[in-house]
C-alpha cells in the first residue's frame, strides 16, 4: 500500500486527484468512457488511464469488467465505475442523506456500487474464487452484476431503490436466464423492500439487507 501511496504522489498533476475523485464519484455505477472524462477533465486520455490504474491499485477505484459470451453482437464492453467506499462518494458529490433522498437516481447509482463493492468483499474470501463483471446490451437490457465462477454457473443481481420491484425491473436477468439455460443458476433483483419473495423461474426478489444477513 505504501508503495502505490508513493506513486500516486510522484504523479505529475497529484493536485488535481480530488477534482478527478469527484468527477469519478458522480460517474460511480456509470460505464466508463474515457475519451469523455479526459474531454472534460481537460487531460489525454492516457493521463487519464494512468490515474485511473493508480486509484484501483490503491483500492479508491473499482473498474467493473463488461462480461458476455458472445451473447449478442451488441454487447457493450466498457467497464463500469464504481467506488469503494459508497460513503466517500456521497461526500465526493455533497450529497446528505437528506438531499439522496431529494435525488432518486443518486440514490439509485449509490445503492448500486454499495450492493456491487459488497459482493466484491464477501467474494474475496470464497473457496471458489468467482469473478464479477457487469452486463448490458445496447437494446437496453442490463444487469448490474454478474457473478461467474470457474464451473461456468452465473449467478446475477440487478439492484433498484424502489420498494415495489416491477416485472421490467428484471428484464436483464430474464434474458440472461432465457439466453444461458442450463449455465444460469439464479438471478436475485436486491431492492429496499423488507422480504424476499420469488418472481419467476431462478428469479428471485430481496432485500439488500440480505448481503449481511442470508437468513433474510
Amino acid at each position: 500500500m505504501t508503495r502505490v501511496v508513493n506513486q500516486i504522489a510522484d504523479l505529475e498533476r497529484v493536485a488535481e486527484i480530488p477534482r478527478l475523485l469527484r468527477l469519478l464519484a458522480a460517474r460511480s455505477a456509470e460505464e466508463l468512457n474515457v475519451a469523455k472524462l479526459a474531454s472534460e477533465f481537460g487531460w489525454s486520455a492516457r493521463t487519464i488511464d494512468a490515474y485511473l490504474a493508480q486509484l484501483s491499485s490503491a483500492f479508491v477505484l473499482q473498474l467493473l469488467p463488461a462480461w458476455s459470451v458472445n451473447l449478442s453482437s451488441k454487447v457493450v464492453h466498457r467497464p463500469k465505475i464504481h467506488l469503494l467506499d459508497t460513503g466517500l462518494a456521497a461526500a465526493l458529490c455533497g450529497l446528505t442523506a437528506e438531499r439522496l433522498l431529494d435525488t432518486p437516481e443518486r440514490f439509485g447509482a449509490l445503492l448500486e456500487t454499495f450492493v456491487a463493492m459488497e459482493l466484491r468483499k464477501q467474494l474475496s474470501w470464497s473457496e471458489t474464487q468467482p469473478s464479477l463483471w457487469h452486463f448490458r446490451d445496447r437494446g437496453g437490457a442490463e444487469v448490474n452484476v454478474v457473478i461467474e465462477y470457474p464451473d461456468g454457473r452465473v449467478v446475477a443481481v440487478e439492484v433498484k431503490s424502489g420498494a415495489t420491484p416491477s416485472h421490467a425491473d428484471a428484464r436483464g436477468l430474464r434474458l440472461l436466464r432465457d439466453r444461458l439455460g442450463t449455465r444460469f443458476h439464479h438471478g436475485y433483483l436486491a431492492t429496499t423492500a423488507p422480504e424476499a419473495h420469488p418472481l419467476e423461474d431462478r428469479l428471485s426478489a430481496i432485500p439488500v439487507t440480505a448481503l449481511w444477513n442470508p437468513g433474510l
